[in-house]
């Protein structure tokens, strides 16, 4: 796979999709100082060499009763075949906020967003009972706290601003007219107001004003920006750090170290076998070799193992079920 390199003005534009992909081109041209019509041509661009996959919506789903679970399946006796149809089986679950394959411990990671355990052990004897046979091992991990950080490896802008998903868990009813804004913005979190209206069949003042009060509730948190990392020179990894010291304390000044880390992009704190897991890309395994070498003496009293798995594909990111 050939290297792609952007210039500077590539990764301005791209900060400013990293911080917010619903700004208009007018917006971000006014930041990256160029015309609307130059940004429209540059982003458009980045979209043709499939730089950028696609543009998201982070919702806190514990605003809407729902629980962020990860579940991470181990093959065995697999054709790519039978991989492929497990993929599309799961892929196709309405309750799948987000999946992907790795390399690694694990060689496949689904995002669960369910309102009880008995609706996610429903869901996973569905996938045993069609497809036991294949999966050898499971680690079942929710989620309490997530933090999404900006691509700073990307674009170069040192902004250490994140969008923070937490619970308690709540119940927030949205009306069906609702649902069908954030069912839209989720496909494609760019999607103009026109566009929006037209197929929810409401006017586009009272969708900015839906939109508006959405986001003032907290229940739209963030417009996201997808990167093609391996594309741009990246390995995508995906680590679990157990910690011998699992007190607040100790665990917020980990928390505050990899926050403030160039290339770490996502930490989330969960119940599980794992303190935290965050995902940081760099660009061979030696370099992350080198990063845990770094952690481990920078908290070398504390730090009881770590493991990690390469994600080389994502086949899904749509976070309202």
């Amino acid at each position: 796979m050939d290297i792609i390199k952007l210039d500077k003005k590539d990764r301005l534009i791209i900060y400013e999709l990293d911080k917010n992909s619903r700004q208009s081109y007018s917006q971000i041209g006014r930041s990256v100082k160029l015309s609307k019509e130059v940004v429209n041509y540059r982003i458009q661009r980045l979209e043709e060499n499939k730089i950028v996959l696609g543009y998201y919506l982070i919702i806190n789903h514990f605003k809407l009763g729902l629980n962020y679970i990860r579940v991470f399946f181990k093959y065995q006796d697999i054709n790519t075949e039978k991989e492929k149809e497990i993929i599309k089986y799961i892929s196709d679950l309405p309750q799948i906020g987000w999946l992907g394959s790795q390399d690694g411990i694990w060689d496949l990671v689904a995002v669960f967003q369910v309102r009880t355990n008995e609706e996610l052990n429903d869901i996973l004897k569905r996938i045993y009972f069609k497809f036991g046979n294949y999966l050898q091992d499971r680690e079942i991990t929710p989620s309490l706290r997530i933090s999404h950080f900006k691509h700073h490896f990307l674009h170069g802008v040192r902004d250490y601003s994140y969008d923070l998903i937490e619970g308690p868990l709540q119940d927030m009813k949205i009306d069906e007219i609702n649902y069908r804004i954030l069912k839209s913005l989720s496909e494609d979190a760019r999607k103009s107001i026109i566009e929006i209206s037209n197929s929810v069949g409401i006017s586009s003042k009272n969708v900015i004003h839906r939109i508006k009060k959405l986001e003032e509730n907290g229940i739209i948190i963030a417009y996201k920006t997808a990167f093609n990392l391996p594309l741009l020179g990246y390995h995508y990894f995906h680590i679990f750090l157990n910690l011998k010291d699992s007190s607040y304390e100790f665990e917020k000044k980990v928390y505050n170290y990899l926050a403030q880390h160039k290339y770490i992009f996502y930490i989330s704190q969960a119940l599980g076998k794992a303190d935290f897991e965050f995902e940081i890309a760099l660009k061979s395994h030696n370099e992350l070799f080198d990063f845990m070498k770094e952690l481990r003496d920078k908290f070398y009293e504390n730090i009881k193992e770590y493991s990690s798995v390469l994600i080389y594909k994502t086949y899904k990111i749509n976070y309202l079920p």
